[in-house]
């Protein structure tokens, strides 16, 4: 801790790195919590709970972060979690400490925040710039399971709706490829396809990455209005090292989630973050062309 101006606090698997003043910086490597109060000020937690700077000018990075908030004016605000192989197949890995090799994909979770409003954006990209067969086939069956989400991001349809058109594209397509077995009713019914897609297709978004907000109120789908924001993240996970699993060699360790947020209108749904790649055709052509 240090407290004046001018002031560097460090903690390595600290529990705390933490300043108070002006132009200070806390830096915590697997630190609970890395904090800044005052103006001109910077926040990096690595594997951290919090990243949190206050006052104006200030940058709060969390890597591998459970929050990271800047609160002030002319704040950047970035969290994110990125994967690759067997990391990438792990929904939620926030190590962010794996070696990228080529042949590998790179799924990346991550948000930006702006005047307090937050966003949540995952692409998954090929290391050396082209995508395996093995790896298209399935970029394209979820990217078409959340093609077909987000057409029924509408004003009176329910999350638990938009959940299932993703469950049934990705249910027919993994029968399709032979990954898994069965009449694809069954499969919806019994829940098979959950061994390679266990979570939710969205949440809220607005205040906060999963923003507050009653999903079933009375026991009943909440339903969609003019104005609501949210996310929708179907993905597939070929975990090798699970050993609840029997994955294919060719499909073993491939990780894919395509997240964008969506914006339900009168006219349909508006994808706020479309600007964003994420054809095979849109990525092989960006992935390392710079």
């Amino acid at each position: 801790n240090t407290t004046g101006s001018n002031n560097t606090a460090q903690g390595y698997n600290a529990l705390n790195a933490n300043t108070t003043g002006a132009q200070n910086t806390a830096f915590g490597e697997a630190a609970m919590a890395a904090n800044t109060t005052g103006s001109n000020n910077t926040a990096i937690g690595k594997n951290a709970l919090q990243i949190i700077t206050s006052g104006s000018q200030n940058t709060a990075v969390g890597v591998g972060a459970g929050s990271a908030n800047s609160q002030g004016t002319g704040n950047i605000f970035v969290g994110y979690m990125a994967g690759s192989q067997e990391t990438g197949s792990n929904k939620l890995y926030i190590d962010n400490s794996s070696t990228l090799k080529s042949g590998d994909l790179l799924l990346t979770d991550a948000a930006c925040e702006f005047k307090n409003y937050a966003s949540d954006i995952t692409r998954t990209i090929p290391i050396n710039g082209k995508y395996t067969t093995a790896q298209k086939d399935l970029y394209e069956l979820v990217l078409l399971a959340q093609k077909n989400a987000i057409s029924k991001c509408t004003v009176g349809n329910t999350l638990t709706n938009i959940h299932q058109a993703a469950v049934k594209t990705l249910s027919k397509g993994l029968i399709k490829l032979g990954l898994i077995k069965g009449d694809y009713k069954a499969v919806v019914k019994n829940g098979a396809y959950k061994k390679f897609y266990m979570h939710n297709t969205g949440h809220w978004l607005g205040l906060d990455v999963h923003d507050v907000g009653i999903y079933s109120p009375d026991g009943e789908p909440r339903l969609l209005e003019e104005g609501m924001v949210l996310t929708v993240e179907p993905g597939l996970y070929f975990g090798a090292w699970r050993p609840d699993v029997d994955c294919p060699e060719r499909n073993a360790n491939i990780g894919i989630r395509i997240e964008d947020d969506v914006l339900v209108t009168k006219d349909g749904p508006d994808v706020l973050s479309s600007d964003c790649p994420k054809t095979i055709a849109n990525i092989e052509s960006v992935v390392g062309s710079s």
